[in-house]
């Protein structure tokens, strides 16, 4: 019997103390040379733990930039394989679950984790209903194939999914608004707003509302959420950063379904 899925979550997350390496003049002029020969801008990404270009990353990893997952309409977890076909998406009641490459787990109980790790902002996600409501504002997405065990602990057997979003930008002013329509009495809507603090901080409130009706008969398969995304940045000296993060969703509507094949 369909059920009723409600559940809220709550983030928060502190970068404190982010040092940037220093080069030598060489160094840097060789590396933009080098830039430039290519024709090609540099993707940069975290997936060890440190910035560095997609090129010079030693582990096996595909980038989903905020474009891209805008294109291939990605609103939750399950969209994610629509797009990445190395990712494989199904669903336990409420609890996802994640496979890359065809290794994972099926287990959904509260007391067993994921075995592909599944990651906001470097913070490991406790519970795999989290990641829902993720699909907003995002710099991108990582995903990392194979076991990653080394940066990412004993649940990442499978690999390790990253999602990125996009941080406080000093003395800007900006944002972003977005709204679309679906079959399945469908709306979708989202938007950003990016506000300077003085000359060294800044803050950005981000949210999105999703609705649509399920796909099967019953009800079911539908998908109903909300959420919202706070941070603040400030930069009291140029080797010191400090980000607070808070993020907030609420999900509702029948939940996962199922359809039972009867030949006869």
């Amino acid at each position: 019997m369909p059920c009723k899925v409600l559940k809220a979550n709550l983030f928060a997350g502190v970068a404190l103390a982010v040092f940037t390496p220093v080069y030598s003049s060489a160094q840097e002029a060789d590396s933009d040379a080098s830039q430039a020969r290519s024709g090609f801008d540099v993707i940069t990404v975290t997936a060890q733990r440190r910035e560095e270009s997609l090129q010079d990353a030693s582990v096996s990893i595909d980038v989903l930039g905020s474009d891209d997952l805008q294109k291939g309409g990605v609103y939750q977890i399950e969209d994610l394989q629509r797009i990445e076909p190395t990712v494989q998406v199904g669903m336990g009641g409420s609890a996802v679950q994640v496979y890359i490459r065809g290794s994972g787990d099926f287990v959904t109980t509260s007391y067993h984790d994921s075995a592909v790790s599944l990651n906001y902002d470097g913070v490991a996600a406790g519970r795999t209903q989290y990641v829902n409501g993720m699909f907003f504002d995002l710099e991108r997405v990582e995903i990392l194939k194979g076991p990653q065990g080394t940066l990412y602990g004993r649940n990442a057997i499978g690999g390790a999914v990253n999602f990125i979003p996009v941080t406080p930008k000093l003395g800007e002013f900006s944002g972003y608004g977005a709204f679309g329509v679906q079959n399945y009495s469908g709306f979708t809507t989202e938007g950003a707003v990016n506000i300077p603090l003085g000359e060294n901080s800044a803050l950005r409130a981000s949210a999105q509302i999703v609705t649509r009706d399920g796909y099967i008969s019953d009800g079911t398969n539908d998908d109903k959420h909300e959420s919202l995304r706070l941070q603040y940045l400030v930069e009291p000296s140029e080797d010191v950063s400090l980000r607070l993060g808070g993020h907030y969703q609420h999900f509702g509507g029948r939940g996962t379904g199922m359809v039972v094949y009867n030949p006869e």
